[in-house]
């Protein structure tokens, strides 16, 4: 083998050598570089933790909201009360209206108790509906839609639910009295005909 040559081949052995090595950092570069590119995606899918601040303000708007319902909840208990003392306080009125004119057993008589017992029932309704209004606007600050529904209200609920079967047993038996008082002033077909003309609201 000529010096020439010999000379030659070591530069192709140095090139061969230089390019496998060039290669082979390509190729390591590349791999870093993948890592690198995958271990960015994957950080990017991690999910952020909530903001400590954030958080926090999401548990205060919490705790504001079940003060509010429960106070609702606590004032309708003797507001009702009260409208159960009205009622009883309007019964009596009625009766010693009519009974100081002789007109006891009359029509009108039972009629105005009618009334007045419809509208103790809508004073109720008109009530819950208002309440429900207060509880909505409460649950739209928090991100919510309905009292069933939230877990951390569950003892709210409860509260809201006994007051509306409170109701429930209230009007029922404020209808059966009135059914009572009404018939000691007149015979039953007359009291089933105005109960047809001036019928129970439920």
């Amino acid at each position: 083998m000529s010096p020439n040559f010999q000379i030659v081949l070591g530069y192709i052995l140095a090139a061969i050598c230089a390019t496998g090595t060039l290669a082979a950092g390509i190729m390591v570069k590349n791999g870093y570089d993948r890592k690198r590119e995958q271990s960015s995606i994957n950080q990017s899918v991690v999910p952020r933790p909530v903001p400590e601040s954030q958080t926090s303000e999401r548990e205060n708007k919490q705790k504001i909201a079940k003060i509010q319902i429960n106070r609702i909840v606590e004032d309708a208990i003797p507001w009702l009360e009260d409208k159960i003392e009205q009622n009883k306080a309007e019964t009596e009125k009625i009766t010693s209206n009519f009974n100081s004119r002789g007109v006891l057993h009359s029509g009108m008589h039972i009629a105005a108790h009618m009334k007045r017992v419809n509208s103790f029932i809508k004073s109720i309704n008109d009530y819950i509906k208002e309440m429900n209004r207060k509880i909505e606007d409460i649950l739209l600050n928090v991100e919510e839609e309905k009292l069933e529904s939230v877990t951390w209200l569950k003892d709210e609920h409860k509260k809201y639910s006994d007051f509306i079967e409170i109701t429930k047993t209230v009007k029922n038996s404020i209808k059966q009295q009135n059914d009572e008082l009404c018939l000691r002033f007149t015979d039953k077909p007359t009291f089933d005909n105005i109960l047809k003309a001036h019928s129970y609201i439920e």
